[in-house]
């Protein structure tokens, strides 16, 4: 709900949870960048969209991806039917999905289409964080606060053919 103040809020608890790092201003400057692109859209799928190109522009990844927006795209189809068919839009030849994706995804259709379909199992190494310990479970903006530009070198992520 756009007239909510969740902005705000969530930008308190950045500060505190992030305020003390040595790249907290990083993290700040990236979420009033998200929270400003709130204004051009609201739905779910732009939000995603515009937060991921965000944080892939500032960690300099991601340059030769085509970022779009398939929410008006073959909405007569769902599921696998309607991804393979936007992959085919644009002349996709290889697809990564989640690992979440193997519960949902109909591979047959990927075969039969000739689209690669491959899974991405999430992973980065330890570094070291502002209250002791590790935890992995962080979103990316704790890889960013505790080591800025340098967070995509621990990146271990592992992909595997569906």
């Amino acid at each position: 709900d756009k007239t909510k103040p969740w902005p705000r809020e969530h930008s308190g608890l950045l500060k505190h949870a992030y305020g003390g790092t040595s790249n907290y201003e990083m993290v700040k400057d990236l979420f009033v960048t998200f929270s400003n692109s709130l204004d051009v859209e609201f739905d779910v799928g732009s939000i995603a969209l515009n937060s991921t190109r965000i944080v892939c522009d500032y960690l300099g990844i991601g340059k030769s991806l085509g970022w779009i927006n398939g929410n008006d795209l073959y909405n007569e189809l769902s599921g696998t039917q309607r991804v393979i068919a936007i992959l085919e839009h644009f002349g996709a030849k290889r697809y990564l999905s989640g690992l979440g994706g193997k519960n949902y995804l109909e591979t047959e259709l990927f075969e039969k289409s000739g689209i690669t379909l491959e899974y991405m199992s999430y992973g980065v190494k330890q570094y070291p964080q502002m209250f002791g310990g590790f935890k992995s479970e962080v979103s990316i903006l704790d890889m960013i606060a505790h080591l800025g530009v340098e967070a995509p070198n621990y990146f271990a992520s592992t992909i595997e053919r569906g």
